[in-house]
C-alpha cells in the first residue's frame, strides 16, 4: 500500500493564509472597539457621577435656605445660603480653576473638578418685573418659594456633559440677593424686594429667560 505523502499546495497554503489573516484583523477590530467603547462609557459614568454629587449637594444648600445670595463674573460664581436665623448653611464656588467647591465656617471642600461651565440663575416664573423708560426693571413681585436654575458642565477626556436642573426652596425666602461689581472692584448685593430697579444687564447675567 502507497502512502499519499502530498503535501499542501502553495494555493491552499495562501488561502489558509489569507483566512487566517482575515480572521486576525477582525479579532483585533472587535477588541480595539470593544476596549474604546468601555473607556467611553467609564468617561461617561464618571461625568454623570461628579455632576450628580453636585447637584445633590447644590439642591441641599437651596432647598434648606432662607436667604440666597448670587454672585458671577468671568472668573468666579457662587452661591451663598442662609438659614432664616442667618446663619450660613454653605457656599457654593466655582473658580476658574474648573473646580467646584463647599465654603462652610470657613474651611473648603472639594465638590468636583473638570468643570468648565457653571451658573446659578433666578427662574423667571418666579419674578415679575417691569421696564422702565430708562431700560432698567423695576421688580414687581416675588414669589416665597425661590426656583434656582443651575446650569453644570463637566469635560473630562475630550467628552462632554451639560446638565440644567431646577430647585426650588423649602421655606419661603425672606431674601434674595445678586451680587454686582463696583468701580474700586468690590462686591455688592442687591436685594431683590419689590420696586427694586435692576438694570438690563443684570437681569441678562442673572434671571434665566
Amino acid at each position: 500500500m502507497k502512502l499519499d505523502k502530498k503535501g499542501f499546495s502553495f494555493m491552499e497554503m495562501l488561502i489558509a493564509l489569507t483566512i487566517s489573516g482575515i480572521v486576525l484583523v477582525s479579532l483585533s477590530l472587535l477588541v480595539s472597539q470593544s476596549v474604546r467603547s468601555y473607556r467611553v462609557n467609564t468617561i461617561k459614568s464618571k461625568c454623570q457621577t461628579n455632576l450628580d454629587n453636585a447637584f445633590s449637594l447644590i439642591e441641599d444648600e437651596i432647598l434648606n435656605a432662607c436667604i440666597i445670595q448670587i454672585f458671577m463674573s468671568e472668573d468666579k460664581v457662587s452661591l451663598s445660603t442662609y438659614d432664616k436665623s442667618n446663619i450660613s448653611i454653605g457656599a457654593v464656588c466655582y473658580f476658574d480653576s474648573n473646580e467646584l467647591r463647599l465654603i462652610y465656617d470657613g474651611d473648603e471642600s472639594y465638590i468636583s473638578g473638570n468643570i468648565t461651565e457653571c451658573s446659578f440663575k433666578i427662574n423667571k416664573d418666579c419674578i415679575i418685573l417691569t421696564s422702565n423708560l430708562d431700560g432698567s426693571y423695576a421688580v414687581e413681585n416675588l414669589i416665597d418659594n425661590i426656583m434656582i436654575d443651575v446650569t453644570l458642565c463637566i469635560e473630562i477626556d475630550g467628552y462632554s456633559r451639560s446638565l440644567t436642573k431646577t430647585f426650588v426652596t423649602r421655606n419661603a425666602c425672606n431674601e434674595l440677593s445678586i451680587g454686582q461689581i463696583n468701580k474700586d472692584g468690590t462686591i455688592s448685593y442687591i436685594n431683590l424686594g419689590q420696586g427694586i430697579n435692576i438694570s438690563s444687564d443684570l437681569i441678562d447675567i442673572y434671571i434665566n429667560e
